[in-house]
């Protein structure tokens, strides 16, 4: 929620709480108990937990979601089912008693009442889910008043119980109530760790205020994902962020990823699609279900004819343009597009021309494309002779080594034969020898 506010509610960045959150408190325990070497791992529920560990490697090592711990239990061969529970408290310092509640909602307030924390002012409310957070913050505009108004907000819906990694997929209720009877039968602990007392909570500035870029800088981060002017700039939201603009200073933040804009990434893909259509000296056209082309290269409408071409050059990819009005096996086409199949090697004229080539269907009932290339063409014929007589070759190798074979059969069976007869005169001689 505090990088929520940060993004879309910065008009109430200043009332953040100033300290660090729970895990990176704990964190600082930790290393205060066991020394500032000592590796701090978390396991949760909590998504958000791995920027902290991006943000602040000086305090948490690694963060890891429950499922990311399950699978390595899997991969280790460890079955927790199987295992006979160890009754006495294996955490340390100890298990948690003042913060047991802390994964559900309100949880943060009830440990600040175990505690007997003096919190002012005393008005405190606990809301979940962040797509309530809009009209929650408006309605206490609406309420206005001098008395302020402490506000544990999650993001989840109940609280860290229903994380985006969880792996129990209770009711919300139940997992409410196994946290809260679990909560009630820790015992309270009266130790108290000195070396705690004198760790500073706050927040780094690091953390609180976002760098301030110049101009030049966010256009050209803007730039790098495909936004050259303000017709590009979509603020589509599909990023995270309201606008693209917003979205670019992130990016120089270190906060998103240039492959986090989705316009961009179907722009590049298309652009790399298209220079690769371009390149193939194969006609290459791909239409929608109303037989209207998507894309062709030059190659194809080389081939279609001169009034094409010029077509293509006035309109690269002549998108729009009517297949059947271009060629005559269009028809092939609409059978093969709702077919989901393919046509290989397949032979079609047009005036005095031959084209071979495939169609395919690219989507069921949405694309199709084909490749072709005119045969009557003089390098295409030489090809085709060349293929041809590599055919020949290969087929007539492949006679050789059946009549080979064949022979070699034969000889063999002949030999076994002149052997028998051979034997049985030799035997005849030794027996009219002895006589």
């Amino acid at each position: 929620m505090v990088e929520y506010i940060r993004k879309y509610k910065p008009e109430y960045s200043e009332s953040v709480n100033d300290h660090l959150s729970p895990l990176l408190t704990h964190c600082k325990m930790l290393k205060s108990l066991y020394g500032e070497d000592c590796t701090v791992i978390f396991a949760g529920p909590c998504i958000s937990k791995k920027r902290e560990a991006d943000l602040r490697g000086d305090l948490l090592h690694a963060a890891i979601s429950f499922q990311d711990l399950e699978l390595w239990f899997q991969q280790e061969g460890i079955n927790l089912g199987e295992m006979v529970p160890d009754q006495s408290d294996r955490f340390l310092p100890h298990s948690s008693f003042d913060g047991a509640s802390y994964p559900i909602e309100g949880g943060m307030l009830r440990s600040l009442e175990k505690q007997q924390v003096p919190v002012e002012p005393r008005q405190m409310l606990s809301f979940s889910n962040i797509h309530n957070m809009d009209s929650i913050l408006k309605d206490l505009e609406l309420l206005g008043g001098d008395s302020p108004v402490f506000l544990e907000l999650l993001a989840c819906e109940g609280g860290c119980i229903n994380g985006p990694s969880c792996i129990n997929s209770s009711g919300t209720a139940v997992k409410k109530k196994g946290l809260a009877d679990y909560a009630e039968s820790r015992p309270a602990v009266a130790q108290a760790y000195e070396p705690c007392a004198a760790i500073y909570f706050r927040r780094d500035i690091r953390e609180s205020v976002s760098a301030v870029f110049e101009e030049t800088d966010i256009q050209d981060a803007l730039r790098k994902i495909g936004k050259y002017e303000s017709g590009d700039e979509k603020n589509c939201g599909a990023c995270g962020y309201s606008t693209c603009r917003d979205y670019a200073v992130a990016c120089l933040n270190n906060r998103a990823e240039p492959d986090m804009c989705v316009s961009y990434l179907k722009t590049l893909s298309e652009k790399k699609a298209n220079a690769l259509i371009k390149a193939m000296p194969s006609g290459v056209v791909i239409v929608d279900s109303d037989m209207k082309i998507i894309e062709c290269n030059r190659a194809f409408a080389s081939m279609i004819g001169e009034e094409a071409k010029a077509a293509y050059d006035v309109k690269p990819g002549m998108k729009g343009a009517t297949l059947e009005k271009l060629i005559p096996f269009a028809p092939v086409f609409e059978g093969v597009l709702t077919e989901d199949t393919v046509l290989t090697d397949q032979t079609f004229h047009m005036n005095s021309k031959v084209f071979t080539g495939s169609i395919f269907t690219i989507e069921k009932n949405q694309a199709a494309g084909g490749i072709f290339q005119d045969v009557t063409l003089p390098w295409v014929q030489k090809d085709q002779i060349i293929k041809q007589a590599r055919n020949v070759m290969e087929n007539s190798i492949s006679t050789v080594q059946q009549i080979a074979y064949l022979l070699g059969e034969n000889a063999a069976q002949s030999e076994i034969m002149l052997n028998s007869i051979v034997s049985s005169f030799d035997s005849e001689k030794k027996e009219d020898h002895n006589a």
